[in-house]
């Protein structure tokens, strides 16, 4: 099971990203409430934030705990979901659905992704075997909170309006991880690497970001970053010093200028982060059509006998970003460790 998944049904609770449900959505032509699943996967999908959405089957939560788990033993096919929402809704809603395992049992879970072409519509009248409409031409639903309820006029002025008035920037954002070997007046030492970023706006608009990446510890490096590895050297020229009876006092300690990048270690990773200045909003102003490389300054120094596999992840914030941070996963492999 995705990381992703476990983590979903381990620390979150029902939200307006997030469902959950003990039984699979019924399927057959002659189930009662077959048309659950068409409001919905919809509601999900109308829900203004092109983050994934999830609806987990099998796991009934109450108050952030698991209530109840029921094992999942046949799933339904993906296709017939597919071809009865296409049937029923417009413009076409993409998803996934998937079989998992979760404390000794089979669950599933519908991924709601990539839906961008809001709203999401009935394109006819839906009704129940006893001949009730259900849904009528027209109706729209969406996500709040826990809950799904039908859509009303601010609902559709507010999708609307993110959709043409303030679309999302994030298309405008190219990023470009790199390693290069650390070159440095101050220290000779082999096997210093430095990893760092080049951002570039790709628009004709100015934008402002914040920027940060996580950088993933491995057995195969050490990380650590350009201050503390200027402080490590000195403490060990300090120490040699001091058994050698010809040493010459008064080595200065290294100085550290550098006031907009910092590093902060945790057990797994290190978080490195580029802060604005006293004059700016956001740690990167980036005119149009322009690239800031060395977002952090070279700062982060890898220490490797030889070119390993890096995993990070970098975030950038923006106002110009409409459902939240771009949060991309980066894996970078041996070979694209430069000299230069």
């Amino acid at each position: 099971m995705s990381e992703e998944i476990q983590n979903i049904i381990d620390y979150e609770d029902e939200g307006a990203k997030i469902d959950f449900k003990l039984e699979q959505y019924a399927i057959d032509k002659k189930a009662f409430k077959k048309s659950e699943v068409l409001k919905d996967i919809s509601a999900m999908a109308n829900l203004p934030s092109n983050e994934d959405k999830y609806i987990v089957i099998g796991i009934k939560k109450k108050n952030g705990k698991i209530e109840q788990q029921n094992g999942i033993e046949s799933l339904h096919d993906q296709a017939i979901y597919q071809q009865y929402l296409n049937d029923n809704i417009e413009p076409e809603i993409q998803f996934e659905y998937k079989q998992a395992a979760y404390d000794g049992k089979n669950i599933s879970y519908f991924r709601i992704y990539g839906n961008t072409d809001r709203p999401y519509l009935f394109k006819k009248e839906v009704k129940s075997l006893d001949g009730k409409t259900l849904y009528k031409e027209g109706d729209g639903y969406i996500r709040t909170g826990s809950a799904t309820r039908k859509m009303v006029r601010s609902d559709f002025e507010r999708i609307y309006e993110s959709k043409y008035l303030h679309p999302d920037r994030k298309n405008d954002i190219s990023i470009i991880p790199y390693i290069v070997q650390y070159r440095s007046n101050e220290i000779d030492m082999e096997g210093l690497w430095c990893l760092d970023i080049a951002i570039e706006n790709k628009s004709k608009k100015s934008i402002g970001l914040d920027v940060e990446m996580k950088v993933y510890k491995s057995s195969e490096f050490s990380l650590i970053s350009e201050p503390d590895l200027k402080d490590k050297i000195y403490e060990m020229e300090q120490e040699r010093k001091q058994h050698d009876p010809f040493r010459i006092a008064g080595t200065m300690p290294p100085i550290h200028l550098n006031l907009f990048v910092s590093c902060n270690e945790h057990d797994d990773f290190i978080i490195i982060e580029r802060h604005p200045s006293r004059m700016e909003k956001t740690a990167i102003s980036l005119p149009q059509e322009k690239t800031e490389n060395d977002v952090f300054s070279r700062q982060l120094i890898i220490l490797a006998e030889k070119p390993a596999s890096i995993q990070a992840e970098i975030i950038i914030r923006s106002d110009d970003f409409q459902d939240g941070a771009i949060i991309e996963k980066i894996y970078m492999e041996p070979v694209s460790w430069h000299s230069s």
